[in-house]
């Protein structure tokens, strides 16, 4: 039996109204919903995800793919971010 000892998950952004230009629509609820309304609920399930995987103790690896000029200006936000919250090193790597 293999047992993992961490998860990697990807977050993209912190912020709606970037995440509606990465993301143009999510499936939600058996519905396409578009734009920043959808970047929000994306935003909203990471965070639920991250935050129930940290109170479990399990070790979340957060990565980040860069995308041109969109991240250059929150790279360093989502890193503090992230780190102020769960007490965790973060560190980005181009």
């Amino acid at each position: 039996m293999i047992i993992n000892n961490h998860v990697t998950i990807t977050i993209n952004c912190v912020d709606h109204k970037i995440g509606a230009k990465i993301y143009p629509w999510i499936f939600w609820k058996n519905k396409r919903i578009k734009g920043e309304k959808a970047a929000k609920i994306l935003i909203e399930q990471q965070q639920k995800g991250l935050e129930m995987l940290v109170a479990k103790g399990i070790l979340v690896k957060v990565k980040i793919e860069k995308r041109k000029v969109i991240h250059q200006a929150i790279e360093v936000e989502m890193n503090s971010k992230r780190a102020a919250k769960f007490e965790v090193r973060a560190e980005c790597v181009f």
